[in-house]
């Protein structure tokens, strides 16, 4: 809240809200080729294979535009918020410079002129949406009764897309809206699990 004496200014959603999220799993059981139904080696081996495959896509999460600097004159910077400028878009979405948003779009210079706050809700602008596909691959092995040898390989963001983070948000920073950071590229992990 950046104005106790106006709270209405600060509703706005929570910083986990998600207006649209989707995700798809798959489970797949892959068939024995029919060579091996002779072999034992050969079903041990071939035989038993599980395919799963998530894919994930969220819209952004809400983003709160700070001012960075004391506009009200109240010898804090805290949460005070910038005016929004009316007729400019607040969204520039440039992915070669990973420049999200539009310093244009903000004033901090009015409201502090005007020992104010500013006019910009809470959590008022939404940050990059994401997108997510992850792969699986496991087997379980007999070894006698009772026990069992589980292998798996997994990949998370197996295709390296970028999961990029929320933008820059204090408008006095001078790399304001841009993003500056992104969450973990391709990870693929090995397991063994042996169960007695």
């Amino acid at each position: 809240m950046q104005d106790a004496n106006n709270i209405k200014n600060s509703y706005g959603p929570k910083n986990s809200d998600l207006r649209h999220t989707e995700t798809l799993v798959i489970s797949y059981a892959v068939p024995s080729p029919g060579f091996v139904r002779g072999s034992s080696v050969g079903k041990g081996l071939l035989s038993g294979w599980n395919i799963q495959a998530i894919q994930t896509e969220r819209s952004g999460l809400p983003l709160n535009v700070l001012a960075g600097v004391d506009e009200a004159g109240i010898n804090t910077v805290g949460f005070q918020r910038p005016d929004l400028v009316p007729g400019v878009p607040q969204y520039v979405k440039n992915w070669s410079t990973q420049q999200w948003l539009n310093p244009a779009a903000f004033d901090i210079k009015t409201p502090a002129a005007q020992s104010r706050y500013g006019n910009l809700g809470f959590n008022a602008l939404r940050g990059p949406a994401r997108f997510g596909f992850d792969f699986a691959l496991h087997k379980t092995f007999p070894v006698r009764e009772h026990h069992t040898l589980t292998f798996r390989a997994e990949a998370f963001n197996v295709l390296n897309h970028p999961i990029f983070n929320l933008p820059v948000n204090r408008v006095s920073n001078p790399i304001f809206g841009f993003i500056t950071s992104a969450g973990d590229g391709r990870n693929v992990q090995l397991a063994l699990k042996y169960q007695f």
